[in-house]
């Protein structure tokens, strides 16, 4: 359960800053954060919520941004204020053999199968769907539409575009970009990009 007596603020007013509160009125918790966090934001209100410069000393936030070096420089910023839970829709139920990090973020229609362990501050955005046996490293971020299957590591900070799909028991490295509708047949290593059918990275 979200604690009622922490405030909740979400890191990022901009076009995903709109979903993660969509998703915050359908989670299960029904969280309501308290303001948006934005240090590049010329606006002082977003969405109808305040925007600061700055976390206050109380509270607890959330990453509503997809660029995993933003998220581990942001982690690292304020590393004991990231929220303890995740925020998970309400369709969603996760298997008792998964896992899910403090901070990640389950959009509407994410597929989970079993056995998956799912690191701090991930997004897994609308309609993805994740095979059994997967690794998921924190501060990845997988885009709409991807299909990851069995047994696929996923490392640090990870971004796989949208419709990317990666086959059976494929490693990809630390900090990589999967480009959009790529198909991952084999191993991606460290700071790759990635893209093609078959993916070719350089």
């Amino acid at each position: 359960m979200y604690s009622e007596a922490l405030e909740y603020y979400v890191y990022g007013a901009g076009g995903f800053g709109k979903e993660f509160l969509f998703l915050c009125r359908n989670s299960r918790e029904r969280l309501i954060p308290t303001a948006f966090i934005d240090d590049f934001s010329t606006e002082s209100v977003f969405c109808g919520l305040p925007v600061l410069k700055e976390l206050p000393e109380e509270g607890a936030y959330f990453l509503a941004i997809a660029n995993g070096n933003v998220k581990k420089r942001l982690y690292e910023k304020w590393p004991d204020s990231l929220a303890t839970v995740p925020v998970i829709h309400e369709g969603i139920r996760p298997d008792a053999s998964i896992t899910v990090g403090a901070a990640s973020v389950l959009c509407e229609g994410v597929r989970l199968t079993v056995d998956i362990q799912i690191g701090k501050a991930v997004l897994i955005n609308l309609n993805a769907t994740v095979g059994h046996d997967v690794v998921i490293e924190d501060f990845v971020s997988i885009m709409p539409g991807a299909n990851i299957s069995g047994n696929v590591y996923v490392g640090e900070g990870t971004l796989i575009g949208s419709g990317a799909v990666i086959l059976p028991g494929i490693r990809i490295g630390r900090y990589c970009k999967i480009g959009a509708g790529a198909v991952v047949t084999k191993d991606i290593p460290d700071h790759s990009v990635a893209k093609g059918v078959p993916a070719k990275w350089g």
